[in-house]
């Protein structure tokens, strides 16, 4: 009788040490999920950040495009309306001495 007391006592200890185990390996799963979860959050958070940047850089980098291109034709622009206000008094004498003749 005794050693049936024993062997049901060894059966507790078993599906105690069964369960324990579960638990923890119930534990190592969420905590590997969380640890995922965690990675691909940092991952994604340093992706974001790197495209901000690259985004912010490529913004600069067209608006100083942007007025390099726009003084350029400014320029063009005064040169145009400098020749052309030099020919416009030679078209206006030319006129007028044309009415003249």
């Amino acid at each position: 009788m005794k050693n049936v007391e024993t062997i049901k006592e060894i059966e507790r200890k078993i599906e105690k040490n069964i369960e324990k185990a579960r638990l923890q390996s119930e534990k190592s799963i969420r905590d590997a999920h969380t640890s995922k979860d965690e990675i691909i959050r940092k991952i994604l958070e340093k992706t974001k950040k790197e495209a901000d940047s690259l985004i912010e850089q490529a913004k600069k980098e067209a608006e100083k495009e942007s007025k390099a291109i726009l003084n350029d034709s400014e320029k063009e622009v005064r040169k145009i309306e400098s020749a052309a206000s030099k020919n416009m008094s030679k078209a206006v004498d030319m006129v007028v001495g044309e009415f003249e003749d």
